[in-house]
């Protein structure tokens, strides 16, 4: 969030007497100049605080504490947007996104992949490709982007788009399965089998509970006539999944 501005300008004169957050009094003891707190000073009323006389270290403590205390609007609309969609309310989950998106630019990537994200899951395509790269404009570097849009990819049987950006994703982040399952899909799609069946293999290495990519796996396996393979791993894709009931996934 925006730091807030001093309440004594530059020119040492002092400006309007500056609204103290609860708790002010916990940092700056010498305001309560009789020493007899609170109790003291029910019947009488304390003196306006002279703010040219409070030493400077004690004015950057309050700033400090209000900056604290305050609240981030927009890093709560994300948090709300967040529950939201863990809940399956996936417009409201949108809108409250929206609302955050005055979020500071480092972390303005993260709500955008979120928002992409939704858009998936409401099966807004081309709007979901639209965060992600946007996203990317603010982070060239974003794995997280790339895959997204190798997603969105996949879902409108472009594989060509959909295997290029899995494999950028990999390349800037190598120890993601999804990326590595989304490029042996794609790669399959393509007519290249052999290398199709090493991308999946690869993504089993990194998440060997991966049921879908166990699924695929014997998919291709039966597809080249590996029937002994292919049936192992429709036996661990189910394996999997039962393991997936008791072991919520990461």
């Amino acid at each position: 969030s925006t730091e807030e501005a001093s309440p004594t300008p530059a020119g040492d004169e002092p400006a309007a007497e500056p609204a103290l957050p609860r708790g002010a009094a916990a940092v700056a003891p010498e305001m309560d100049v009789d020493g007899a707190g609170a109790a003291a000073d029910q019947t009488e009323a304390k003196e306006p605080i002279d703010w040219k006389k409070v030493p400077e270290g004690r004015m950057r403590q309050l700033r400090k504490t209000r900056r604290v205390m305050g609240t981030n609007r927009d890093a709560m609309a994300f948090l709300e947007g967040s529950v939201l969609h863990a809940e399956g309310r996936i417009d409201e989950a949108l809108a409250r996104m929206e609302q955050a998106l005055g979020v500071q630019l480092r972390n303005r990537p993260s709500l955008l992949l979120k928002m992409g994200e939704i858009e998936q899951n409401r099966r807004h395509w081309d709007a979901a490709a639209g965060h992600y790269r946007a996203a990317l404009e603010v982070d060239p570097l974003s794995a997280g982007a790339h895959l997204g849009l190798a997603r969105v990819a996949s879902h409108k049987g472009d594989w060509q788009t959909a295997a290029r950006e899995a494999q950028t994703c990999i390349g800037q982040f190598f120890h993601n399965p999804r990326a590595h399952y989304l490029v042996g899909t794609a790669l399959d799609r393509l007519g290249k089998t052999h290398d199709a069946i090493e991308s999946l293999k690869q993504a089993l290495t990194i998440s060997p509970l991966y049921s879908s990519a166990h699924r695929e796996l014997a998919r291709l396996y039966r597809k080249t006539g590996q029937a002994e393979l292919a049936t192992r791993h429709r036996e661990l894709a189910r394996e999997a999944r039962r393991w997936q009931t008791v072991t919520p996934a990461a």
